[in-house]
């Protein structure tokens, strides 16, 4: 009786470590997926990229669901850490991270992919950890390359390459869902797996601290969506083995193998990884533009009697330089010029010419601004909208002619602030507006004066439309609006009193950006 008694025992206990561990497969349902650069501070422009990158790449993976509160609330408490990065791939690495991962986890979120940005000899690596929230545990670890590290696109290409090896490194390739009866519904769908297809389905056990995975059955599908697949059961080995949670591998697929599944750490491992060196300034980032087009002037000088003289619409052929230097991952400056040239014929009110020859005319506008970038949607490069304030300073030069209502050269400065915004409409394509108004104007004149300064203001308004060539090059076009008006009162040297001076302009230009 003793004996049987305790062979009974024996059974009842390997019977529990043999059968489904509801346990173990719900703390890796990897599911909810959330991602984060631990060393953001320490690398803005890059961190910020990598991150956007990172997060695009995993919701562009049908098995996953991005979730964008538990992004915030990574994002709002990885703050707290004072910029303490994951520098050894163990458990013991995840120390100051624990709380953070348990209230993920509580917020349905199931694992978590941090990246750290790495310099080392002139170049940089990328170091990704898959993180389960729940426990917390390293699953996987991956370091990739970056090829060229003056390019952006680079580390787009260095996040999908890596991004996708990691990934590999995870233990299965999708997960049961829902059982009813013998139908089964799985989390992945086209274009990985297709009707007919037999699949292993398997539970996670951990026997000796380690993990591995335990066959439980075979499903067949019946039936495959975009991103779910439905199936039944062939194959159980027990009676309700097959459970909501158990692991799907894809026979040829990344993932699959034969032989049994064990994490790559445990508490013994010290793989360590460098601490990141400055080789490449953090500031080096930004683009210069290049552009050439028309504007189309119209300056108009008016009496106190009423009479005008005025261009009509004159075409100044010309172009524009300006360059954009990111100081961080959102402040940046701005610096632009545009030049211009034409000959004007001077018209007086009834539209007769009051200059007998045509006269040398230029147009430039010079400015310099400091701005700071907002991002309206997640990580992933979308909407956005900045403020900007600097100096600006616009000038109309043009010959001295004998008329009493002379079209003057003029100067108009200022304090320039303004704002706009960015609008990603295709994965190439971005359009945007900026707005920006002179605060503080003032107008000086020459070679005569229209008397003394009653008002002056000025604003210009700009639509741009971009498109990505290659990693280096944008193609790009610009539409300007600009006005400057100044009112005078008093007397100055012309032989009419002016009561106001106005310059317009409206503007084409075509070109291209080069990031360096």
């Amino acid at each position: 009786m003793t004996i049987g008694l305790r062979i009974a025992v024996v059974v009842l206990t390997v019977g529990q470590i043999l059968w489904a561990s509801a346990s173990l497969d719900e703390r890796y349902t990897l599911k909810n997926i959330i991602s984060a650069v631990t060393n953001i501070p320490d690398q803005p422009v890059y961190g910020e990229h990598i991150e956007g990158q990172l997060a695009r790449f995993l919701k562009g993976q049908p098995r996953f669901e991005f979730s964008e509160p538990g992004y915030a609330l990574l994002k709002e408490k990885v703050k707290g850490l004072d910029g303490k990065k994951i520098i050894f791939a163990n458990r013991e690495s995840l120390s100051p991270y624990s709380p953070v991962l348990t209230e993920l986890a509580k917020e349905g979120v199931d694992a978590v992919v941090f990246a750290e940005l790495q310099a080392e000899s002139k170049k940089y690596n990328i170091l990704l950890l898959l993180v389960a929230t729940k426990g917390p545990h390293i699953i996987h670890y991956y370091v990739q390359t970056v090829d060229n590290p003056y390019s952006l696109d680079s580390f787009s290409e260095a996040i999908l390459r890596g991004g996708s090896e990691l990934l590999k490194g995870m233990p299965f390739d999708a997960t049961v869902l829902n059982r009813e009866g013998y139908r089964v519904i799985i989390d992945r769908g086209k274009p990985d797996l297709s009707v007919g297809m037999e699949l292993p389905t398997y539970t996670l056990e951990q026997k000796d601290d380690k993990i591995s995975l335990e066959e439980t059955g075979k499903i067949v599908l019946t039936q495959v969506e975009d991103s779910l697949s439905f199936g039944k059961i062939v194959l159980e080995k027990k009676p309700s083995e097959v459970l909501s949670g158990n692991k799907i591998k894809i026979p040829a697929y990344p993932a699959y193998s034969d032989k049994p599944w064990v994490p790559p750490f445990d508490k013994t491992d010290k793989v360590a990884f460098s601490e990141p060196e400055q080789t490449l300034p953090k500031r080096r980032l930004g683009y210069v533009d290049v552009q050439l087009g028309a504007s189309f002037v119209t300056a108009n000088n008016t009496a106190r009697d009423g009479s005008s003289v005025g261009s009509d619409n004159v075409y100044f052929p010309g172009g524009s330089l300006r360059g954009e230097l990111w100081i961080t991952r959102r402040l940046f400056a701005d610096f632009g010029f545009r030049f211009s040239m034409s000959k004007v014929t001077p018209l007086g009110g009834g539209g007769a010419s009051v200059s007998p020859n045509a006269l040398n005319s230029t147009v430039n506008d010079i400015r310099g601004q400091v701005g700071y970038r907002f991002s309206l949607s997640g990580p992933d490069p979308g909407p956005s909208v900045h403020l900007k304030a600097g100096f600006a300073r616009y000038n109309f030069s043009i010959d001295a002619s004998a008329d009493r209502l002379a079209l003057n050269s003029s100067s108009y400065s200022g304090m320039l602030i303004g704002g706009g915004g960015d609008l990603p409409v295709a994965e190439r394509l971005q359009l945007g507006f900026d707005v920006n108004a002179l605060l503080f104007a003032s107008m000086s004149e020459s070679p005569l004066t229209s008397g003394e300064l009653s008002s002056c203001s000025g604003w210009d308004f700009i639509l741009r439309g971009t498109y990505r060539l290659n990693p280096a090059i944008d193609i790009d076009a610009r539409v300007i609006f600009q006005a400057n008006n100044a009112e005078f009162t008093g007397a100055g040297t012309r032989a009419i009193p002016l009561a106001s001076a106005s310059h317009s302009t409206r503007q084409l230009l075509f070109g291209m950006s080069y990031y360096f």
